[in-house]
């Protein structure tokens, strides 16, 4: 087994971000870095591949016109072409702004503006379209590269290119060097990493290649990862997560970083690749969750009475019962199992635990480049990661202070501040800190957080938003778990047409009173009055989700209640 990485042992190839992250590939050239699935083959990139591809990249792009401190966009899903035009642009001494597929209605193409975007690169047909809308409104798009070769051949325009003429014409530029990373300092803008938007409007965070550096070694820092392991891309690549700890760290660590044939095939690809290092947001975990506790139900009495008896740890086959359906989830050999971009659920964490697999809530934020610090104990409890520190003011905001800090945001006035608030509340624990909750989930100085946790509890509630301000007056807005809802209204004979319509019956509601009712019970004076019933669904990818698929409070209480009414 190889030894954990450490980042003093990466011998980066100069001051840049890229010259750090693709060390390990020069220094072993012929083993596979990248691997992604596409037509039911999964095709593998060599370290000598990478590098190649990104030199070639970096020179299309400058062959473009792309100039050093100018920014280039990324609109697109997860992929091996996505981190190539990353490295590239920041290797060319240009800013990398990868952008959120998911960004409130009315706010991307703002974000786009304030990062003075003179190259956009996306992915399908439907990206190019919106792309070539985008550049009607904002003439400082000067080109868009786009990864689907068709799609941009069919647009006819000469200021679209395909991603593979972008790397011939680099490979063939007179200007092309074979290492372009070395040039960039480490004070020089590199990245521009967009906030959420959860509780208010994304704002683009720059970071410098120093700061990147620092959070690669932050993320390192966390967890023992060895060379050779496995990971499957899970999350937004624009999301600071999963973009430095990923991306940059896994791949300095020698990680090899695989990217799934598309959101559809995540759960198939899982299982085919079992990796050693699975990251993913709260709403990977639950989802498993979910699914334990669905089958449970489905179950005879007898399965259902081994099953139970295996997670209790008191069942002579359970080992047996438990490795089959951590195999059947592609967990199997999962080593690092962390949860990212909001709180994990406790509940969550303690089913997943008697499967035999311990989840970390990593601390992760946007403006200190991703991982801060890592919950090891217990729940909500962090201990921080190296580079960074922190303090509670008065009132119980979070402040942090990180060697990886932005250092401004785009459009905005220079960061003067070294500690920036994270916008939680937080009290000192040894030498780390517990989380309280978010000041836009706050309910008369307590959080929603528990009590949203214990209404997700419920087999026929996936999540909720709860507020108010009085603890024994309180809202919330529900969002049923369809397919357990769709179950119930089956074996009762309920009769629906379409989603709103089964949201509305008169059973249904009450079977979701009854459920708020149940999870309330333990917590103390905690009364929901006021339950409203989302009437539409949500899924990947849309508007109300953020990048780690937590909810928008904002726009959730904006499309279906008001705030304690």
């Amino acid at each position: 087994m190889n030894a954990a990485v450490k980042m003093s042992e990466i011998a980066a190839d100069g001051a840049s971000l890229p010259g750090l992250v693709l060390a390990r590939a020069l220094a072993e050239p012929a083993r596979t870095v990248l691997r992604a699935k596409r037509l039911g083959i999964w095709n593998e990139t060599d370290g000598a591949a990478l590098a190649r591809a990104v030199a070639d990249c970096a020179a299309g792009l400058a062959a473009l016109g792309l100039k050093p401190d100018e920014t280039a966009g990324i609109l697109a899903a997860p992929s091996p072409e996505w981190l190539i035009c990353d490295l590239a642009i920041q290797s060319a001494g240009a800013i990398s702004a990868g952008f959120h597929a998911e960004a409130a209605p009315g706010e991307f193409a703002a974000l786009v503006a304030r990062c003075n975007v003179r190259v956009l690169i996306v992915d399908t047909v439907e990206a190019l379209d919106a792309a070539l809308d985008l550049r009607d409104a904002l003439p400082g798009i000067e080109t868009i590269v786009c990864f689907d070769a068709v799609a941009a051949s069919e647009v006819g325009d000469k200021h679209v290119i395909a991603f593979d003429a972008l790397l011939k014409r680099g490979a063939d530029a007179a200007i092309r060097v074979d290492a372009p990373w070395r040039a960039p300092s480490g004070g020089a803008l590199a990245a521009i990493i967009p906030t959420s938007g959860l509780s208010a409007p994304s704002r683009a965070a720059q970071f410098t290649h120093d700061a990147l550096r620092a959070a690669v070694d932050s993320a390192l820092s966390l967890v023992e990862m060895h060379a050779g392991d496995e990971r499957l891309a899970l999350m937004p690549a624009s999301h600071a997560f999963e973009r430095v700890f990923g991306f940059y760290a896994c791949l300095a660590a020698g990680v090899i970083v695989n990217f799934p044939e598309s959101a559809e095939t995540v759960a198939d690809n899982l299982r085919e690749l079992q990796p050693q290092v699975v990251t993913g947001s709260p709403a990977l975990w639950s989802g498993f969750a979910r699914t334990l506790s669905r089958a449970s139900a489905g179950a005879t009495r007898m399965q259902h009475r081994m099953f139970e008896s295996a997670m209790r740890g008191s069942s002579v086959f359970g080992s047996f019962v438990l490795r089959k359906v951590r195999r059947d989830f592609g967990l199997s050999r999962a080593r690092v199992a962390l949860s990212a971009g909001a709180p994990l659920a406790q509940d969550v964490a303690q089913r997943l635990s008697a499967l035999g697999l311990a989840v970390q809530d990593v601390y992760a934020v946007t403006e200190a480049g991703g991982a801060v610090g890592i919950a090891a104990g217990q729940p909500r409890e962090f201990t921080l990661a190296r580079g960074a520190s922190f303090e509670i003011a008065a009132d119980g905001a979070l402040r942090l202070r990180s060697t990886a800090l932005c250092a401004s945001f785009a459009g905005e006035a220079p960061r003067t501040n070294e500690a920036f608030e994270a916008g939680d509340l937080a009290e000192a624990r040894g030498a780390g800190f517990a989380l309280r909750g978010a000041r836009d989930a706050a309910i008369g100085g307590h959080s929603a957080w528990p009590i949203e946790d214990a209404l997700a509890t419920s087999p026929y509630i996936l999540a909720a938003i709860v507020s108010g301000e009085a603890r024994d007056r309180l809202s919330a807005i529900v969002f049923a778990d369809y397919d357990s809802v769709v179950q119930h209204a089956q074996s009762k004979a309920i009769p629906f047409t379409h989603y709103k319509s089964l949201m509305e019956a008169a059973e249904i509601r009450a079977l979701i009173d009854a459920e708020v009712s149940r999870a309330t019970q333990a917590l103390g004076d905690a009364r929901i009055t006021n339950i409203t019933i989302a009437d539409r669904p949500f899924a990947p990818g849309d508007l109300l989700l953020g990048p780690a698929m937590n909810l928008r409070r904002r726009l959730v209480h904006k499309m279906f209640s008001v705030r304690g009414s």
